[in-house]
């Protein structure tokens, strides 16, 4: 813990009593608590707070206070320990284990050790049966396409997709699929570029 920390405990609180504590400090924190109830806190005569086990109460820089008053609401005695500071402190007991993959995610893994990034771009038509803007990949992980025109883009997972069954893609938006299979596209009327990243 960073100092100056005060560490109190254990200290006993009688059954639907108050215990009043002369400490100064601006920081403190609740550390062990023997009672399913949370002690209830008043701090310098002001007013009282329920605080759990491991939560603290931080007063602003320019105060602080100088005496705590623990209640104790339950029928039996109830015994804690806590920590009082001039600033914050930290308990280091706390221990997590395991790991997290950071290399497996979107533009890292598409570039992997690889030295350039290549995306592709595919102009959609309007004409029936659409396009094939990306063909089927059973090694694919997943696939991000930026409608990259100013027309709205209908993806389809095969030559059938039509503006009124296709999923609209609206210009300037992008999705990611996470999909093996062949990815088509039509527009309305006209042309409209997309760009795709397969991953």
């Amino acid at each position: 813990m960073k100092s100056p920390y005060q560490h109190f405990g254990p200290i006993t609180i009688a059954a639907g009593q108050s215990l009043p504590w002369a400490v100064m400090g601006n920081y403190f924190e609740i550390l062990s608590n023997n009672s399913a109830t949370n002690v209830r806190i008043r701090i310098s005569g002001d007013t009282e707070y329920e605080l759990p086990t491991g939560l603290g109460i931080k007063l602003p820089e320019t105060l602080t206070y100088t005496d705590l008053e623990f209640r104790n609401t339950t029928l039996v005695d109830m015994i804690i320990t806590f920590a009082s500071s001039n600033g914050e402190f930290s308990d280091n007991r706390l221990v997590i284990s395991g790991s997290i993959n950071t290399n497996d995610i979107g533009l890292n893994k598409a570039l992997g050790n690889s030295s350039t990034f290549a995306p592709a771009q595919v102009t959609v038509p309007a004409t029936a049966g659409g396009i094939v803007i990306k063909a089927v990949n059973a090694n694919r992980q997943r696939i991000t396409i930026t409608n990259s025109g100013a027309a709205t883009v209908y993806l389809g997972k095969d030559n059938t997709v039509t503006a009124a069954t296709g999923h609209a893609l609206l210009a300037g938006m992008a999705i990611t699929l996470n999909c093996t299979s062949a990815i088509y596209g039509i527009v309305a009327a006209g042309t409209n570029l997309v760009t795709y990243l397969e991953e």
